[in-house]
Parts: structure tokens; C-alpha cells; sequence
């Protein structure tokens, strides 16, 4: 199984992307930390997963964490102007 992204995530990763103004040759990658989602801005690898949204690179992941969270959807809410990301089983979701 391959590591998800819903649409809203993607589009929410694409709004701060153009927010911040990132580099155009970096995307943010995801990586899992316990049991919280983060982000880093990082060059992408050969042998990246890369997401896109409209067209725009945004969003990295490595081999290593596809196959740790292949079951998993990375998602995002909105709260008070601010997207929090999070992870669920792809199971709990449908």
C-alpha cells in the first residue's frame, strides 16, 4: 500500500508554500515524529513519493516512510486560520 494525501491536505500544503514563499527547487517533506506530524523544507530524492497540487510539487516522501505508514492518510483540518495536520488508518477513514 502506498502512504496517502487527501486533496484538502494537498491544497493546504500548496496555500503555504505560496504563503511562504518557499524556494521552487524545495518541497516539504513529512515525517512522523511519535505522534506528531511535522514538516521540513528539503531538496527532493530520487527516490521520493512526490505529491502535487496544481500542478506544484508539494509535498516529499522518503521510501523508508512510505512502507512504515503505507496504511496511513495524511490529512488536515483548519482551526482558528491555521491547517494542523494529521494521520489516520486508511481503514478508520472509509
Amino acid at each position: 500500500m502506498l502512504f496517502k494525501v487527501t486533496n484538502e491536505a494537498l491544497a493546504a500544503l500548496l496555500h503555504g508554500r505560496k504563503d511562504e514563499g518557499h524556494p521552487e527547487d524545495q518541497v516539504m517533506r513529512v515525517i512522523c515524529d511519535e505522534d506528531d506530524v511535522t514538516f521540513e523544507l528539503d531538496f527532493p530524492d530520487m527516490m521520493d513519493m512526490v505529491y502535487k497540487w496544481e500542478g506544484q510539487p508539494v509535498l516529499l516522501v522518503d521510501p523508508d516512510m512510505n512502507r512504515e505508514f503505507g496504511d496511513m492518510i495524511l490529512d488536515v483540518v483548519a482551526q482558528d486560520g491555521e491547517f494542523n495536520f494529521f494521520m489516520t488508518e486508511i481503514d478508520s477513514v472509509n
